[in-house]
């Protein structure tokens, strides 16, 4: 895989205008966001309820995949494992060369990467060796 570009973002605002292609300042406050489910599925859902349910996760991203950049935003809240896992689905964007493939199949391919990484996190954590009291 070559190399990838991270962008980090100190805002979430900063982040989803990137995204958006607007300034932060003209970041619409109200209307929806259309995104996909983990099945592939097209959903909406309301700007400021995504915006709240991103901020409480501590963490968001996505990619330009011609220019082979992640853009991330990680508040300091954010877990280690909801980073590695939003990380393993920005990678699985990128993982391969974007053909004309329909938007809700190359989800279904992010969301296979961040599944396996759940696994994999879930597994490790069995076989660590617990820290002594």
């Amino acid at each position: 895989m070559s190399p990838v570009k991270i962008i980090r973002h100190r805002t979430l605002e900063s982040c989803v205008a990137a995204y958006l292609g607007k300034s932060v300042k003209n970041l619409p406050r109200r209307g929806y966001w259309s995104c996909y489910d983990r099945k592939g599925r097209s959903r909406r859902y309301l700007m400021s309820c995504t915006l709240r349910k991103w901020r409480k996760l501590g963490c968001w991203g996505w990619v330009q995949h011609r220019q082979r950049r992640i853009h991330l935003w990680i508040a300091p809240h954010a877990a280690f494992a909801e980073v590695v896992i939003l990380l393993a689905h920005e990678l699985g964007h990128l993982s391969s060369k974007r053909i004309n493939r329909p938007a809700g199949v190359e989800e279904r391919k992010a969301n296979l990467f961040e599944r396996v990484t759940e696994k994999a996190l879930a597994l490790a954590e069995t076989l660590m060796p617990k820290e002594n009291p």
